[in-house]
């Protein structure tokens, strides 16, 4: 037995001393111990066990009291602590695994059966060799080899270059002698990975506040970007896997989320000056902790409702300017806003819902407010339909490309609308106006309809291809009105006329002012009534929309230069009738066109163009000293001779198509009525509450339902008799079939 040990103790001395052992010594050894451990005699076979288990605490307790006077010595260099630590126990653990080789054949017999039969104490030999390791050396030694292992980590975080392999072998000395737990990383999680990350706590909370004192958030981001980089790719090099994420959260909690609200009241200023690189870091950082980006998501929201707010406010409030020409000018800058930040949240904030939703509250609250965003009678729906009038005559001058990117804004603006209904009604004038004045760019309007009914659907949208189907019809018409008048000698039209045959369910009311046309307009419309009577019978009757024509005369100077003045037929019969008279009064114009004295004014607007000082190649003017002046009932005016070199002229209308929000108002009456019938058609009983939150699901698509109306409208149809009070419970209503 003494034999055996001896040969044990020569082992261990010969693999810390890095002498190789030979076969021969190896098999010698093997078969001594192979010898005793056969052996019948099981009290020979604990002797060994136990002697062993003694040996290998006296040889741990030397190197124990080496390592502690090593470590005491003046002049040592730095980390010998555990550099010599690590040294010996990496000699040891070699020397024990060979021992646990040489007793294999008690390892895999002797020592199970001790195990089953509750041998207290008993283990396998080289597990029984790290525990005595764990209880006799590193457990004297802890406090010092941990803080000595913090210093060079930090020393490290501090940009002193260490040998971070020295790390490594920490840690899976760790897990080498955490043989006693169910799980050895547990040891390594309680004794090295929770004081690491309480340590590195301590280390960036200092460093966080310290240099927040004396640098700019901006900068701060960039550090606590790179700490965490530097953190996560070290953990993941030189520690086990299970550190990596409670290391990161902890620096999380100590870089973001400790220094939140410092970041979060630097947000606004990164907006403001478009300070892109720190959106992106600050969106990299705060998306990290929990809830870290829904304040800023609604920091985003005020301020771009604020801006736009700004922007709506600053152009409404230009004064004596038309709606079309200020929503013009705002919806431009406006669209431009919006793209710009839809941008910044695609680069900055990879499109995160948070931010996009952001965009869309904020830009909403903006375009609805309608105390801000009125302008006369035009609200925000209104607004984007002149801007969308704009474009679609080709007056920005888009490229294919910018043209769509500019639809695809306005369909979002447009999504934005509480009062969609306005919207539709408003572009259907306009769109028949384009149409009517033959200003329609036939594929920017298709392209733009498609877009809109991608994001509406059919319904509103087929109203609007059918006006070009009238259009394209009424085509085919006057062709055949022209050969009508050339097989009838007794119809003598003598200009060329087109007309437009709308059907008056689809197409809006243009009607601004109720006109007479000069006598020469007659002929052309006799005829055409004719024509009409002919081909479609006398069960269509076609009513007539003066104050929507368009003429083109020729006008011929004194020197027999020929030019084309483009105007409305209201603007040629007034210029036939003053040049007829020479001169004339405001209201003896009127009178002769029939004109009611409630729309005067419209005349007045009609006017405008042909007048000095309101267009820049006048026809008209006034008679007396004040030729600039506003126009009266009793002013005289009187034909002026045209003096411009161009051939062609073309002169503006001088109205323009305004909001009627009474009457949008008026046609939202049926549409209340046909939700609360359709709600109580398919329940036949519910409360007023579930009956007006339902009703209100199928309005909010096109415009946001008044409970006030609501309530005078479920009057009405109680009235009608739809539906009825609950005899029983007056807060319930029941279906009338």
């Amino acid at each position: 037995m003494k034999t055996g040990l001896t040969l044990l103790v020569r082992i261990i001395q010969k693999t810390v001393t890095e002498q190789k052992i030979t076969v021969k010594e190896y098999m010698d050894y093997y078969n001594k111990v192979f010898k005793v451990c056969t052996d019948p005699r099981d009290d020979l076979k604990d002797q060994l066990y136990g002697n062993l288990k003694d040996l290998l605490t006296d040889i741990v307790n030397i190197e124990e009291a080496a390592i502690k006077r090593d470590s005491s010595e003046e002049g040592k260099a730095e980390r010998s602590l555990l550099i010599d630590y690590l040294t010996r126990f990496g000699y040891y653990s070699t020397a024990t695994k060979m021992i646990r080789n040489i007793f294999r054949y008690m390892h895999n017999y002797w020592i199970p059966q001790k195990v089953k039969d509750n041998g207290s104490g008993i283990r396998d030999v080289y597990e029984m060799s790290l525990v005595i390791w764990r209880e006799k050396c590193y457990g004297k030694q802890q406090t010092k080899l941990l803080e000595e292992l913090f210093d060079l980590i930090t020393a490290e975080r501090d940009g002193k270059i260490q040998d971070k392999s020295i790390i490594v072998r920490m840690r899976d000395a760790y897990i080498s002698i955490g043989v006693l737990e169910t799980q050895p990383v547990l040891f390594y999680k309680k004794d090295f990975e929770e004081p690491f990350i309480q340590n590195t706590r301590q280390y960036y909370t200092k460093e966080s506040n310290d240099f927040l004192q004396g640098h700019s958030v901006s900068e701060y981001m960039k550090l606590a970007e790179t700490r965490l980089a530097q953190e996560e790719g070290l953990s993941k090099a030189y520690l086990h896997e299970n550190t990596t994420e409670p290391l990161v959260r902890a620096l999380e909690d100590v870089l973001i989320t400790q220094h939140n609200q410092k970041m979060q009241d630097e947000f606004p200023s990164m907006l403001r000056e478009d300070r892109n690189e720190d959106m992106k870091r600050f969106f990299s950082l705060l998306r990290r902790i929990p809830n870290g980006l829904n304040f800023s998501s609604e920091t985003m929201e005020a301020y771009l409702a604020s801006i736009s707010l700004a922007l709506i406010v600053k152009h409404v409030s230009v004064k004596q300017v038309p709606p079309p020409k200020v929503s013009i000018d705002l919806l431009g800058e406006l669209i431009t806003m919006h793209q710009k930040y839809t941008h910044v949240v695609a680069e900055c904030f990879e499109n995160n819902p948070l931010f996009l939703n952001a965009i869309d509250k904020g830009f909403r609250k903006s375009i609805n407010d309608e105390n801000k965003t009125k302008i006369g009678k035009a609200t925000g729906p209104e607004m984007i339909v002149y801007y969308c009038d704009h474009i679609l005559k080709g007056g920005a001058k888009l490229s294919e490309a910018e043209f769509d990117l500019q639809v695809d804004t306005i369909m979002k603006l447009f999504t934005y609308l509480d009062n969609k209904d306005l919207f539709y009604s408003m572009f259907q004038k306009l769109l028949a106006q384009r149409l009517l004045d033959k200003k329609s760019k036939d594929n920017l309007e298709r392209s733009f309809i498609a877009k809109l009914k991608e994001t509406v659907g059919d319904v509103e949208v087929n109203k609007l291809q059918v006006m070009f189907n009238d259009i394209r019809l009424s085509e085919e018409k006057t062709d055949g009105f022209k050969e009508f008048c050339k097989n009838h000698s007794t119809i003598k039209v003598p200009y060329d006329t087109t007309v437009m045959v709308l059907n008056n369910y689809d197409w809006p009311s243009l009607s601004e002012m109720t006109v007479t046309l000069s006598p020469q307009f007659n002929v052309a419309t006799e005829a055409f009534t004719e024509y009409y009577r002919k081909i479609q019978g006398s069960n269509r009757v076609l009513k007539w929309q003066p104050s929507m024509a368009n003429c083109v005369l020729n006008h011929i100077d004194d020197k027999g230069q020929k030019r084309e003045l483009t105007m409305t037929a209201v603007q040629a019969s007034i210029m036939i009738l003053i040049y007829e008279n020479d001169k004339l009064k405001f209201d003896d114009i009127r009178s002769a066109l029939a004109v009611p004295d409630g729309e005067k004014s419209l005349l007045k607007f009609t006017l405008a163009p042909l007048m000095v000082g309101k267009s820049k190649t006048p026809l008209l003017e006034i008679v007396g000293d004040n030729k600039n002046k506003e126009l009266e009932d009793d002013d005289v005016i009187t034909w002026l001779p045209l003096k411009c070199k161009e051939r062609k002229l073309v002169f503006q209308k001088g109205v323009f198509v305004e909001a009627k929000p009474d009457e949008d108002i008026r046609a939202r009456l049926p549409l209340y009525d046909a939700a609360l019938v359709r709600v109580m058609k398919a329940r036949h009983t519910a409360t007023i509450q579930e009956l007006f939150g339902e009703a209100s699901t199928h309005l909010i698509k096109r415009f946001k339902p008044d409970q006030k109306v609501m309530r005078k409208r479920l009057e009405y149809l109680i009235d009608k008799g739809y539906m009825r009070y609950d005899p029983d419970d007056r807060k319930k209503l029941n279906y009338l079939a």
